[in-house]
């Protein structure tokens, strides 16, 4: 809702946001980088975590949010690190790398899907256990759906 002035809410127009910018958004990420990684690199992520850097400081940016009770700028953070993200992606094209290059990038990018699927938690509970499994641990991903 707007900090100050009047608002038109309503629970559905509520959940086609949370559908559109989160679940969708997260979801078109996850499944692409998931696709990309067992095509390219059989499932397995071999580089050293790292992730971008709109991700680092995404814990915070939501607990300081949630602490003002502004579930706006709340979800505005994770759509930020999802939209850098698909950035990333876009610009890097690892299809088109190999190598060192295609495992760093691949890397940043599964440990950014990490951690928005830990960030979500609060939002879309069954969505972030989905993604979480999907996403897998250390090297290993999940099997894709």
């Amino acid at each position: 809702m707007a900090r100050l002035g009047d608002t038109d809410f309503t629970e559905k127009r509520l959940i086609s946001r949370a559908d559109g910018e989160l679940a969708n958004g997260l979801g078109n990420l996850v499944n692409r980088v998931i696709t990309l990684a067992h095509r390219l690199r059989d499932g397995r992520v071999v580089a050293p975590a790292a992730r971008t850097r709109a991700a680092a400081g995404l814990a915070e940016r939501i607990d300081e949010a949630l602490a003002d009770f502004d579930f706006r700028a709340a979800t505005a953070a994770v759509v930020e690190v999802v939209d850098d993200a698909n950035r990333l992606l876009d610009k890097e094209k690892p299809w088109t790398s190999s190598g060192n290059d295609l495992d760093r990038v691949l890397a940043v990018l599964v440990s950014t899907c990490r951690v928005l699927a830990e960030e979500i938690g609060v939002f879309l509970p069954h969505g972030a256990a989905r993604l979480r499994d999907q996403l897998g641990r250390k090297a290993n991903l999940g099997k894709r759906t």
